[in-house]
């Protein structure tokens, strides 16, 4: 599933063996900085238990790409750790999917643009298609 994490666009696994939501270390070491704690994860890597730090990140999921979507963002604290995948780089609960199915989401027809030119003092600086 395409959710959208402290504003980063990425695939993210339901699963429905974990208690808490958690995110790769690829992906989202930067945020480590800000840890508000720690966790012990066990069974997460061959039986091994390991310690990762915890963050708190907005989450909210990914919309259709031909709409703009208004939707409110739910705080989540995740654990950082490596996921060793590289089809997904979050790991979500199945409640904690349930709880993002249920924000209101005002879907919103995004604007169209083609071939827009932007200058500034009349110096052409990029022409967006």
């Amino acid at each position: 599933m395409k959710v959208n994490v402290a504003g980063v666009e990425c695939n993210a696994l339901n699963d429905s063996g974990y208690q808490i939501p958690v995110v790769s270390t690829r992906l989202f070491n930067w945020c480590g900085e800000n840890a508000i704690g720690s966790v012990v994860l066990s069974g997460f890597s061959a039986g091994q238990r390991a310690e990762a730090l915890l963050v708190s990140l907005d989450v909210c999921l990914s919309g259709d790409s031909d709409m703009c979507n208004i939707m409110e963002k739910m705080p989540l604290v995740c654990a950082i750790a490596d996921l060793g995948s590289q089809d997904y780089v979050v790991i979500l609960p199945t409640d904690v999917v349930a709880e993002l199915k249920n924000l209101p989401v005002i879907p919103v027809a995004g604007p169209v643009m083609n071939d827009v030119m932007v200058t500034y003092d009349d110096t052409r600086v990029c022409n967006a298609s």
